[in-house]
């Protein structure tokens, strides 16, 4: 495959460029009645189109250097023996020379225009091919091939000239895109510190809320560890454990500001929270943390966590019904993690918690991260 020197957008333009041309060239032919040069020129605006519409095909290189090499063929023929165009079939080579190199880059390119500058010098400076010479003065003879060599050279130039500033920019545009990315992360890291303190410190009023994701929180982080996260993968699992219910900490604090009947009736939204009436309130707090993180701009593993840990690997879940590989990979640590959580909490032993983990597996829980987790629980 050749090596191209422009954007696929340069080279629709250069392509546009060259079906132009030629259509003005064969109107032109067809107004003086030239048939046999308008046939061939028609025929070469038709290919030139037909690369214009496959520029978005994943075969558009092939394509690309089948339609020229016909292309070249056609216009071989109209300077061989266009004795209705000559001189001026010399420019119809000329222009498919360098926009050959610009079309199909370094290497095909540059045979294509060997090709022309060998069968240009072949017509103009040795003795073969007497009929053809006979259709070009002397003038053309001799300056034909210099002026065809110099164009494609200056071709070459620009070429590589704008070939080296493309490379550069887009350089620079990696680096400031990295730059970027880390200036956020550590944004997003000095987001998670900030929620970090304000957890701890509302942990004085939930203090079952902050127990709970704290042990989350170490147990997700083995099981990113288990799974062969990196560093940093593992640290954000870490606090996307520790708050993925931040949100039931916010709806307990709407209490603060509500009047007796509005209390009363946050309180009965606690008490679904907590799956005694309805679960239908119990994906409030889901929401309510994400929005909250995500003004925060944290790091999207801790708010994906947040958002989607109550999602089923079976697409049975809320809050958006995610189906297997579409809930991201945080939420599906967080929720084994949580689920193991829980039932050790209830004084559940090891193997119990184990035999639950492998009987949701595929209902519930990622296979994979639920192997993960029991291998954790059997390492503890």
């Amino acid at each position: 495959m050749s090596e191209a020197f422009f954007e696929e957008a340069v080279t629709t333009r250069v392509k546009t460029f060259l079906s132009l041309f030629f259509m003005v060239a064969a109107i032109i032919c067809y107004a003086l009645d030239y048939q046999k040069s308008f046939s061939g020129l028609l025929a070469v605006v038709c290919l030139i189109v037909i690369c214009i519409i496959s520029n978005r095909t994943k075969y558009i290189h092939m394509i690309d250097s089948v339609i020229m090499i016909i292309c070249t063929v056609i216009i071989t023929g109209i300077f061989l023996h266009g004795i209705e165009l000559a001189p001026m079939a010399f420019f119809f080579v000329l222009i498919m020379a360098v926009s050959g190199l610009l079309i199909l880059g370094t290497y095909l390119g540059t045979i294509l225009a060997v090709y022309y500058i060998v069968l240009v010098c072949t017509v103009c400076w040795t003795p073969f091919l007497p009929d053809t010479r006979a259709l070009y003065g002397d003038i053309y003879l001799r300056r034909i091939p210099l002026l065809l060599i110099g164009f494609i050279g200056m071709a070459y130039i620009i070429c590589y000239k704008v070939r080296n500033y493309d490379k550069k920019h887009k350089q620079y545009t990696k680096q400031l895109e990295d730059r970027i990315r880390v200036e956020q992360d550590k944004l997003g890291d000095m987001s998670v510190h900030l929620v970090t303190t304000m957890f701890h410190a509302e942990s004085a009023k939930s203090p079952e809320i902050t127990m709970h994701s704290e042990r989350v929180a170490k147990l997700s982080q083995k099981i990113a560890n288990r799974l062969g996260m990196s560093s940093l993968e593992q640290d954000r699992i870490y606090y996307a454990g520790l708050l993925h219910d931040v949100g039931k900490m916010q709806i307990r604090d709407l209490k603060l500001e509500l009047d007796e009947d509005e209390r009363r009736e946050a309180s009965e939204q606690e008490t679904k929270l907590k799956g005694e009436v309805d679960e239908g309130a119990y994906q409030f707090h889901v929401e309510k943390g994400s929005i909250f993180m995500k003004h925060l701009q944290l790091p999207k593993e801790i708010t994906d966590a947040a958002m989607y840990h109550h999602e089923n690997y079976d697409g049975t879940g809320f809050p958006q019904g995610l189906r297997g590989e579409e809930i991201p990979m945080s939420a599906r640590i967080v929720a084994v993690a949580d689920s193991i959580v829980n039932e050790r909490t209830q004084g559940s032993a090891i193997w119990k918690v184990v035999s639950l983990l492998e009987s949701k597996e595929n209902i519930y829980y990622d296979p994979v991260v639920v192997n993960a987790a029991i291998e954790v629980l059997y390492s503890l």
